[in-house]
């Protein structure tokens, strides 16, 4: 640019510098540059990467058999809701049966008969001791092969328990039944009710015998005394878990000999 100016005055001046500036004269050809080629890329030759293929079989043979537990605790769960959805309705039917006021037959731990109630009242009980309460234990139900007796009773507000389960409180009722063995023998007695109950057996004849066995400490509906019994007179007595309770219930004693009595 220097080279080029058209100077005004003298060069270079305060003024203009080195004066106007001017470009050269253009030359009279042109050359362009010479593009330098690019280099060809080329592919490097090497292994070709394959799949890991045993890596591959093992996880889905692993996925198979997850797939497999799945199916198997799916169809667990499906049998536990049909198990809880019968025993729902089963709880249903009960209810139904309370709310009409009728009792559902209590099944006994043994293949004992189910016990029937005969329509009509209770017929009279034979009285011991002026005790109509206590009764012989054949003035109720009936016998089946003369080895399985069953009855269906009813808990009043007439007969009271000699044993109370709470003693603390409340009033508790219970019915009295009284046998006598003439050898040793076996025998299995079992108590159901729609209300949770209570079962004593006694030594000798009448309500304040000596406890032999007893069961019911907890709320049950079904409950069982099994006992080897040597000769003697013995007192059943059944009374209700919870106070001020009146209902049905089924008494089912069973001996391992011909009517033993």
């Amino acid at each position: 640019m220097k080279t080029n100016a058209q100077p005004r005055g003298a060069s270079p001046n305060n003024d203009w510098g080195y004066g106007f500036a001017r470009l050269p004269a253009p030359p009279q050809t042109i050359t362009p540059p010479t593009a330098t080629p690019s280099p060809t890329p080329t592919r490097v030759s090497g292994p070709v990467p394959t799949p890991v293929s045993g890596d591959l079989a093992g996880r889905v043979s692993a996925l198979e058999q997850r797939m497999g537990a799945l199916q198997q605790q799916m169809g667990t769960l499906q049998q536990l809701m049909q198990n809880l959805q019968s025993l729902i309705q089963a709880l249903n039917n009960r209810l139904d049966a309370l709310e009409q006021g009728g009792i559902t037959p209590v099944a006994t731990p043994t293949p004992s008969p189910t016990p029937t109630r005969v329509s009509g009242p209770d017929p009279e009980p034979t009285a011991i001791g002026g005790d109509a309460c206590v009764q012989p234990i054949g003035s109720y139900g009936t016998w089946s092969s003369e080895s399985v007796f069953t009855h269906i009773g009813t808990w009043t507000t007439s007969c009271f328990a000699a044993n109370p389960p709470n003693k603390d409180s409340g009033t508790y009722y219970a019915k009295f039944y009284t046998f006598t063995m003439n050898a040793e023998t076996e025998v299995r007695i079992s108590l159901g009710s729609d209300e949770p109950n209570y079962l004593y057996l006694l030594s000798g004849v009448g309500m304040y015998g000596a406890i032999e066995q007893q069961v019911g400490d907890r709320p049950s509906w079904t409950n069982t005394i099994t006992a080897t019994l040597q000769p003697g007179s013995y007192t059943i007595e059944a009374t209700t878990y919870y106070p001020n309770v009146t209902d049905l219930f089924s008494l089912v004693m069973t001996v391992d000999s011909v009517y033993p009595f």
